[in-house]
């Protein structure tokens, strides 16, 4: 008989009861919390099939034209924008906007759409721009003219600066190109300038068409500024009305014109103006490609003023009884019309300099309007005033690349 060792029947029993219950296994360590994928980006926003035109306008109306220039915008919306053309609109009606129009205020922009309503602006805002926002400010312009270009691309841009005008000046009684009563002050040439190079710079496209729907800004002093700017400029030599163009009149006869040029939305510009007498007077178009020209003909005429001192009675003369528009702005056509058919000049280099600026004005408007009261009005003025230049005149670049202003000065105490 077999006998088993108390060891050994242990050892079965123990390995019996771990059959029966074998060991439980750990459970498997929890892996840590994953964290959320991050929101996707958001969308781009929307980039516009290219058109043929896209026509910016930029109404600084923080100021005593408010009511006006927000009509200006109802009359936009009686056209709207098309296939063709896409118009947009900035309007500042400063801080504290009159109750008319819906009674809103601060600074929007709008793509303009056809809209009857005359009562209130129902086009898309697509940017609200807060209550304070600086017109006269050249970042303000720069930023306006990026913005359209690209989120509105176009073959063509036209820029239209709408608000009080003054031509070149910048003192508080022309209220230089842009006026701001409550967030800023006004924007001179220079300025206007500096606003449309970095906007180019930024964007790689020069303007085909600029033009000013204020006071006195049909001048050689505020084409030359920006003649590397903009294909076409246009400007009044006189004061506007209050109420400026009829743009429901102007938009649609722009749609009726196949193949738009820059060149046509001048003629119709100076065309339908010519329609409102009432409200403009003289208007007329510049092409800056011709401007470098003028300029450098009416260098040409001041340098023979300068040396032909015998001269100067008479010139002084002529440029008195020229054609006048007040700030010491004369038509710079009729001023060489007079020169150089005035019998009492003996000086034939001084009557042929003359007759290059008349030549050279021809050859620069490619369209003018005035009423029969500026009979001898060419379409351009500059700065010629009989007492003397005013210092700002010389941060112009049209005064530091010609000897007009030293003539202005030679003639003043002739």
């Amino acid at each position: 008989m077999n006998t088993i060792s108390a060891g050994a029947m242990y050892s079965r029993a123990i390995a019996g009861q771990n059959q029966a219950n074998p060991p439980v296994p750990e459970p498997p360590a929890q892996e840590p919390p994953r964290p959320e994928p991050p929101p996707p980006p958001p969308p781009p926003p929307p980039v516009f099939s290219e058109k043929q035109w896209t026509y910016g306008v930029y109404l600084g109306a923080d100021n005593n034209l408010v009511t006006y220039m927000t009509n200006n915008v109802e009359d936009m919306e009686k056209v709207g924008s098309n296939a063709k053309m896409n118009v947009l609109a900035q309007l500042d009606r400063g801080p504290n906007g009159p109750s008319s129009f819906g009674g809103w205020s601060g600074a929007r922009r709008f793509y303009v759409e056809r809209d009857s309503d005359a009562t209130l602006i129902n086009s898309p805002v697509v940017e609200n721009m807060g209550l304070h926002t600086d017109m006269s400010s050249p970042k303000t312009l720069t930023d306006f003219v990026v913005w359209m270009e690209q989120k509105y691309p176009a073959k063509n841009v036209a820029l239209i600066l709408n608000d009080h005008g003054g031509g070149w000046k910048q003192d508080k009684l022309g209220k230089g190109a842009i006026s701001d009563d409550h967030d800023g002050d006004f924007m001179s040439m220079p300025t206007i300038r500096q606003a449309l190079e970095e906007a180019q710079a930024a964007t790689g496209k020069k303007l085909a068409f600029l033009a000013y729907d204020a006071c006195l800004m049909g001048q050689l002093e505020v084409a030359y500024e920006t003649r590397n700017l903009t294909d076409f400029m246009g400007g009044s030599e006189k004061t506007e009305g209050a109420y400026g163009w009829h743009y429901e009149e102007l938009l649609q006869k722009y749609y009726d014109k196949p193949n738009l040029t820059a060149k046509d939305m001048g003629d119709i510009l100076v065309e339908t103006n010519s329609k409102h007498p009432g409200d403009i007077q003289t208007f007329s178009i510049v092409d800056s490609a011709k401007v470098g020209d003028l300029a450098t003909a009416t260098d040409g005429l001041a340098r023979a003023i300068i040396a032909s001192q015998g001269s100067a009675k008479a010139v002084k003369d002529d440029i008195s009884g020229a054609v006048g528009f007040g700030y010491g702005y004369k038509d710079l056509g009729n001023i060489a019309t007079k020169i150089a058919n005035d019998s009492r000049i003996t000086d034939e280099a001084l009557k042929a300099a003359a007759g290059q600026v008349e030549a050279k004005v021809k050859e620069a408007v490619t369209a003018e309007w005035h009423k029969d009261s500026y009979n001898g009005a060419t379409g351009v003025t500059i700065y010629a005033p009989s007492y003397g230049v005013d210092s700002d005149y010389r941060d112009l670049q049209f005064a530091k690349d010609t000897q007009w202003d030293e003539a202005m000065e030679f003639l003043k105490s002739a």
